[in-house]
């Protein structure tokens, strides 16, 4: 009722030229006594504040948890545990909230029930910040109240359907917040409209929760009694400034909480207050007036989940039209307050490091442009919980990603998040396996446990999506859901989160966090439970969680390839080296005629958006090369040579010069030979090296490492390479591009067509659009009526105008 009139209260201004206050727009505040932006060095007072104060409570609902799932379990020294919400969209959103439920102590029976209140942190990005963002700013209700008041009746008629919007309540608010906050100085972006409509589906607050705004979380009595998990959304910078449309698969990830807005990585290395953002900052100090609200909520989850930069520079014609796109139709709210450019594809703020000395990539920039968290590849928001800083020790990770063409999850966003911590340094992070090993060993359709029994690495437990109860593989770009969908959704979350049921999987679980806690475990938890796997950075799970043979918990080491460990006796070493190529098990690397896969390394590093800038597989080739890729295989291929050197030379001629003068005279490969060349690149060198080592050294093979580590790295490099001939230099095709060895076909490199736009399909005038239209009839009604008490007023005016003016002639 609010809502219908504060839309006749803007319809009946706009006829007669009124303005109508809105609550949307950033607004002045005075400015803190503590600095605005502060280094990357450390947690900031407030995170830190809140999470002593946390601690305990989640140590106390932990402890609780784990005594109910087995009384062997101890309550010292646990662990630090959080959960992240992957990306998806409403597919997101519902199986994530089926998670969360399932855990939540006061909203389940399940096994699994009381964990929730154990964790220390939470974080979400896209439609898992649309999760999170709803959960904590209405003040952390129950999944089954989210669902029952608020999301079944929103997600059926979903203000993303320009069909239900154009014709809804909610479009002339949104209209007149868009023009508040560009009259106050912010120019909107499509961001804005985007997350106002979101917000009405996701906020219980005033107006679709207009004031609710990501600091003020901080306001709300189960935040202030530290009975939740600190919230943590996540977001990508894009460097528009060098022409890009989309973030570089190393673009910095932005945090946005209720305390902080910034990121860890170079380029930012920074953070500012939350409170504050919007303010005008030059080196740390406001160069006028603060500003509070600009951390609107609804534009913070929007952030988090803005993908509208795909356009980049085809922006559609904005349209009110019932049959437009969701983007046309968002860009014609937005031509209410501008016309439309290519850097309103962003969610922008005011660069609050500007001219700020650690922000290095990005201080000369007066404004931030931000995209949705997921579009490096990393769609699960495990980076803020690897962080040194943080003591995260378990992390629970809820995968919705939509990597398969069913729309499934594969693996392929936490191996991208592996493979980026490594590049970077964060060693916290487990190893995760390749995409083929999770297809193989079935891990993207079961709980699997990564890095227990490495006490410097974080313990994962990964819940990927299977559909247990209910086709959860809905496309992202579903925008409604029925009521009935939306609760069958939500019930297979729950099956996700106890893996269908499993009366074990409890147990199961709390042998997994509690692994390295140094305490001694259930007997249930199996006879290696202690922490003896042989490998300190395997990757481990539970046979009993895949198979319900027995429940006679046992464990055992998933290995990519255990045929290649046995047949060639690898050490530790070349079992991870093994790993991070991902070879195909029954694959004889000795064997230089196989028509081994280049592919499948190359492809496993880049992350979906990489490829669908310009690559297909037409049968023959995942992707060509990209810089980045070509960069991590040539590492990688040093630190080989490092360690079968002995030693580690640095410089242009690196690899070569680990290989041929290695500290192990046994495997030293003859420099004086005509295959060298001083101007061919470090990849080729080694190509020849490697083939005349192979064509001279024919069964007297010293050096078996060499062949089963280098081999794979150099079919990448050199794609028509076949060691077992000796081919040289000038008979190889030298281009970097990633190849099946003998099945090279030109052309491969074919651009991907742009995904179509979201077509709207006319249906039947819903409730909403009925309403829409009674309400306008009333209005008009109202303004009839208004006009006709004007008119009267204004003859009964002029009336006794005249017969004031003669009686004064008179006098």
């Amino acid at each position: 009722m609010a809502a219908i009139l504060l839309v006749v209260a803007l319809l009946i201004s706009s006829v007669l030229g009124l303005t109508i206050p809105s609550l949307y727009p950033p607004v002045k505040a005075a400015c803190p006594a503590t600095p605005l932006v502060r280094p990357a060095t450390g947690l900031s007072s407030s995170e830190s504040g809140y999470i002593s104060n946390r601690s305990p409570k989640a140590a106390a609902g932990l402890a609780a948890w784990l005594q109910k799932v087995n009384a062997g379990f101890g309550a010292a020294s646990l662990p630090t545990v959080a959960l992240t919400l992957s990306g998806g969209g409403y597919r997101a959103l519902l199986e994530g909230a089926g998670v969360i439920q399932a855990f939540d102590g006061r909203d389940s029976t399940a096994g699994t029930s009381g964990l929730f209140q154990g964790l220390t942190y939470q974080t979400g990005l896209s439609g898992g910040a649309w999760l999170l963002s709803s959960f904590a700013g209405n003040n952390y209700p129950t999944i089954s109240s989210l669902s029952d008041n608020l999301w079944q009746q929103a997600f059926q008629d979903s203000l993303l359907d320009p069909t239900e919007f154009l014709a809804g309540v909610a479009l002339a608010a949104v209209v007149n917040d868009i023009k508040a906050k560009n009259a106050a100085g912010f120019p909107p972006v499509i961001a804005d409209p985007y997350g106002r409509l979101l917000s009405y589906q996701l906020l219980n607050g005033i107006d679709g929760g207009v004031q609710d705004t990501l600091s003020g979380i901080t306001g709300l009595s189960n935040f202030k009694s530290f009975n939740v998990p600190y919230p943590i959304l996540t977001s990508v910078a894009v460097d528009i400034s060098t022409g890009q449309c989309e973030p570089s698969e190393n673009a910095p990830i932005f945090e946005l909480s209720p305390y902080d807005f910034g990121s860890w990585d170079t380029g930012i290395a920074a953070f500012t207050q939350t409170k504050y953002l919007g303010t005008s900052i030059n080196n740390g100090v406001p160069t006028g007036s603060c500003y509070n609200k600009y951390d609107n909520l609804g534009y913070a989850l929007g952030t988090s989940s803005n993908v509208f930069n795909s356009l980049c520079f085809s922006l559609p014609t904005p349209s009110n039209s019932s049959s437009a796109s969701l983007e046309e139709a968002l860009e014609g709210i937005l031509t209410a307050a501008h016309s439309v450019a290519f850097e309103d594809e962003y969610a922008v703020y005011p660069n609050p490091f500007y001219k700020y000395g650690p922000s290095s990539t990005y201080n000369a920039q007066t404004s931030l442009s931000l995209a949705d968290g997921g579009e490096t590849g990393q769609n699960n928001p495990i980076w803020p919980l690897i962080q040194a800083e943080r003591s995260v020790q378990v992390i629970l990770v809820s995968d919705n990603s939509a990597d398969t063409t069913d729309n499934f999850p594969n693996g392929t966003e936490i191996y991208t998040t592996y493979l980026q911590a490594q590049a970077v340094g964060l060693t916290k992070m487990p190893v995760i396996p390749s995409v083929a090993t999770f297809i193989s060993e079935g891990l993207n359709k079961r709980p699997t446990f990564f890095g227990c029994n490495d006490a410097s690495k974080v313990t994962i437990v990964y819940l990927p999506n299977v559909n247990y109860t209910f086709p959860s593989n809905e496309p992202t770009s579903k925008l409604q859901y029925s009521k009935s969908d939306t609760v069958a959704m939500i019930a297979n979350g729950n099956e996700i989160a106890t893996h269908n049921g499993d009366p074990a999987w409890p147990t199961c679980l709390g042998c997994a966090i509690m692994m390295k806690s140094g305490q001694t475990l259930p007997s249930a938890c199996g006879a290696n439970a202690t922490g003896t796997f042989g490998l300190s950075d395997s990757d481990v799970q539970p046979q009993n969680s895949a198979r319900h043979v027995s429940h006679n918990l046992t464990w055992s080491v998933s290995m990519s390839s255990p045929g290649h460990v046995q047949t060639f006796n690898y050490s530790i070493e070349d079992f991870k080296t093994n790993l991070w190529l991902g070879t195909p098990e029954g694959t004889n690397l000795n064997d230089g005629t196989n028509p081994y896969s280049a592919c499948a390394i190359a492809f496993t590093y880049l992350p979906p958006n990489t490829i669908n800038k310009g690559q297909h597989d037409d049968g023959t080739c995942y992707q060509t090369l990209s810089k980045v890729c070509v960069d991590a295989l040539t590492t990688k291929a040093a630190h080989l040579g490092q360690a079968l050197a002995g030693s580690f030379i640095r410089g242009p001629n690196a690899i070569t010069s680990n290989l041929t003068n290695p500290s192990n005279t046994t495997c030293a490969i003859p420099t004086s030979q005509s295959l060298l060349s001083s101007a061919a690149p470090a990849a080729q060198n080694m190509f020849a090296l490697f083939s005349f080592y192979k064509g001279q050294a024919a069964g007297r093979d010293t050096c078996p490492n060499v062949t089963q580590s280098i081999y794979p790295i150099l079919t990448v490099f050199i794609p028509p390479a076949d060691v077992s001939t000796g081919k040289t230099i000038g008979e190889a095709d030298a281009r970097m591009t990633c190849v099946r060895a003998q099945t090279y076909r030109e052309g491969s490199r074919v651009p991907v067509a742009r995904p179509a736009a979201y077509n709207v399909v006319f249906r039947k005038l819903t409730k909403g659009a009925i309403a829409g239209i009674v309400i306008e009839c009333l209005v008009f009604v109202a303004l009839i009526a208004v006009g006709i008490v004007l008119v009267r007023k204004k003859r009964k005016s002029r009336a006794t105008g005249v017969g004031h003016k003669r009686k004064m002639d008179i006098s």
